[in-house]
């Protein structure tokens, strides 16, 4: 059985919940991606350096920090020195440079299961959801520009599969995102090989912490 939890577990924290990930598949609703609504990226604030908790740093640099199998120095600027893992190929570098920080499930793909309804706070606090462990994920470049858009239907990492379905249904929940038909035979069929796979339980988004602040000023 792979169980997909959040971080390190301190002995004063209760044990991290975990919910079945084929129950959470089951729960999300089928429907065909919308064509109706043109994707907007900007709407996700994403790429404007969000900064939700006034701390100086803004996204990227919190999923480093909170990323990082370790750390030797994080500067007043939140520049990080230090060592990630890469889940998607388990590649091991220092040089953050190397590595983009991917929307597990993409803001196209939210976008068209229905985001594209949301709120303009809902859009921020789901392009900058440092509230689940999965959505945002620290991974090497060339992988991550390969995988595009895609939902596991058209692409897979190649390491840790099992971890990578579990996880884009985890976020979906989160979300109350739709599957489409063949991301959803692709996801069982991966279940199928995997076992009882159970993930990190996905939680209510808290939107206005998630939304709060603004964009770091130059």
């Amino acid at each position: 059985m792979v169980v997909l939890v959040a971080g390190p577990v301190h002995a004063a924290d209760a044990a991290p919940k975990t919910v079945s990930a084929r129950s959470l598949l089951a729960q999300l609703r089928v429907a065909q991606p919308d064509s109706a609504h043109r994707y907007q990226r900007a709407e996700f604030h994403y790429d404007d350096e969000w900064d939700a908790d006034g701390d100086g740093c803004y996204t990227r640099k919190e999923v480093l920090i909170r990323d990082a199998i370790s750390i030797d120095h994080v500067s007043r600027s939140c520049a990080v020195y230090g060592r990630w893992r890469s889940l998607y190929d388990g590649r091991i570098t220092s040089n953050p440079n190397t590595l983009e920080v991917d929307h597990l499930v993409p803001l196209a793909e939210a976008w068209h299961a229905g985001a594209w309804s949301w709120s303009s706070r809902k859009k921020i606090a789901f392009g900058n959801d440092l509230g689940y462990r999965w959505e945002l994920q620290p991974v090497t470049a060339s992988l991550n520009q390969a995988k595009e858009d895609d939902d596991p239907a058209g692409w897979m990492p190649p390491k840790n599969r099992c971890t990578y379905v579990a996880a884009w249904i985890g976020v979906k929940a989160r979300w109350h995102l739709t599957v489409d038909p063949a991301e959803k035979a692709a996801l069982v069929r991966w279940l199928d090989r995997c076992g009882d796979v159970k993930v990190q339980r996905p939680g209510t988004p808290d939107v206005a912490k998630l939304s709060a602040g603004g964009p770091l000023e130059d």
